[in-house]
């Protein structure tokens, strides 16, 4: 499989009947986006995320460049999780991402989970630059690995650095970095003997405690799980997840996208038609 820069831009904008279309988009190998569809009734415009190349190699350089105009809403999501292939030492991919969230608009970001393989090492950098009237959700996973192939933590690295910016401030700065082969991630102080991370942010001028407290007690209840919510200068919550499993983080990210929702959008989640 041929190393790839591929460049994915896209733009969402708001029409005067309230439906939010897609005026700019451009992409290169392999990166590539379906049509819109719609399954909210307020015009969110849904939006698949494709990787025609099945998956990430070493040396990789892929770009995602997202502007969702003033009172756009938009919702990206994947077909299905993103596989990081086994990597030549010395050799690592690059996954950047990019967001421009304008007044009163909202993006949900929500890919499947990474799954890094065998002596795979990727570094994927996000930024979010926000509007104090926007809203945002978005989702940061990752598996141990091809559990069904015996893969469990035998990638070299996996790094994710998320920055989220307000009116021009850096109000989050968080660093993930996963070397299995520099220490035993299921140790008590990292994973704490669970195999699955995640990281969700939500992001609303209207946060408040009530919102923490749901999802703290989703949490509690939730089979397999471990985590918990700190909120971040009143406006910004940060939910940091252990599962045992891939099915158990996928079940509570689902329900807490859902709270999120029906706090903040007053509408609840929907099927995003991939199978499940």
């Amino acid at each position: 499989m041929a190393n790839q820069t591929g460049t994915l831009k896209l733009t969402f904008r708001k029409k005067e009947n309230g439906i939010t279309y897609v005026p700019q988009a451009s992409f290169t190998y392999p990166m590539r986006v379906m049509s819109p569809f719609y399954e909210d009734d307020d015009g969110t415009a849904f939006i698949y995320l494709l990787n025609l190349g099945g998956g990430v190699v070493g040396g990789d350089e892929l770009i995602t460049d997202v502007t969702v105009e003033e009172n756009a809403k938009a919702l990206l999501t994947t077909t299905s999780s993103n596989k990081l292939y086994r990597m030549v030492p010395d050799r690592h991919a690059t996954i950047i991402n990019k967001f421009k969230i304008g007044s009163n608009s909202v993006l949900e970001y929500y890919p499947e989970s990474n799954i890094p393989f065998t002596e795979s090492e990727t570094i994927q950098l996000s930024e979010f630059h926000l509007n104090k009237s926007s809203y945002l959700f978005t989702v940061d996973s990752v598996t141990p690995g091809r559990i069904d192939r015996g893969e469990f933590f035998s990638y070299r690295r996996y790094a994710s650095n998320v920055k989220i910016f307000v009116d021009g401030r850096l109000i989050a700065y968080e660093k993930t970095n996963l070397k299995p082969e520099n220490e035993t991630l299921t140790h008590i102080g990292i994973m704490e003997g669970y195999s699955d991370y995640g990281s969700i942010y939500v992001y609303h001028q209207s946060m408040d405690e009530s919102f923490a407290k749901s999802v703290n007690t989703l949490i509690e209840n939730s089979e397999g799980i471990a985590g918990g919510v700190t909120l971040i200068e009143s406006r910004l919550a940060v939910i940091r997840l252990l599962g045992q499993n891939t099915r158990h983080m996928d079940n509570v990210i689902e329900k807490i996208w859902d709270v999120s929702r029906q706090s903040f959008l007053g509408k609840s989640s929907v099927g995003l038609r991939k199978g499940k």
